[in-house]
């Protein structure tokens, strides 16, 4: 399921923007790694491949949509009784805006499917 969902919104974005202005694909980051960096052991990196990037070419912007695909998008961690996002879809959307190399405006979206309120 969590694979249709992310195919059905990269086409519903690509069937509903116009091309003109935005370009709606699925690319591959690479890590932004130091220079300095000996990249020993880059082969046990993972890959950072986005589920939707959409570049706005007329206002020179571009969003990162990663979506998930979960029975419940907040969980109570072992620390506390207040459900939170998994924080691992939280350092995966950061990895993506910051190893991103795009000139213009960057920012990041988890998309959850959902339609009802947070239970507490």
């Amino acid at each position: 399921m969590a694979k249709l969902y992310e195919k059905f919104v990269l086409n519903f974005y690509k069937k509903h923007l116009p091309p003109q202005q935005y370009k709606v694909h699925s690319p591959i980051f690479t890590w932004g790694l130091d220079d300095k960096f000996n990249h020993i052991g880059l082969e046990y990196l993972p890959q950072m491949k986005s589920d939707i990037v959409i570049v706005d070419k007329v206002n020179n912007g571009e969003l990162i949509i990663d979506t998930k695909f979960y029975v419940k998008t907040l969980i109570k961690s072992n620390h506390g009784e207040v459900k939170k996002l998994i924080s691992n879809n939280l350092y995966q959307i950061f990895a993506y805006i910051n190893n991103i190399s795009y000139p213009g405006a960057i920012t990041g979206m988890l998309l959850y499917p959902t339609t009802e309120g947070v239970e507490s």
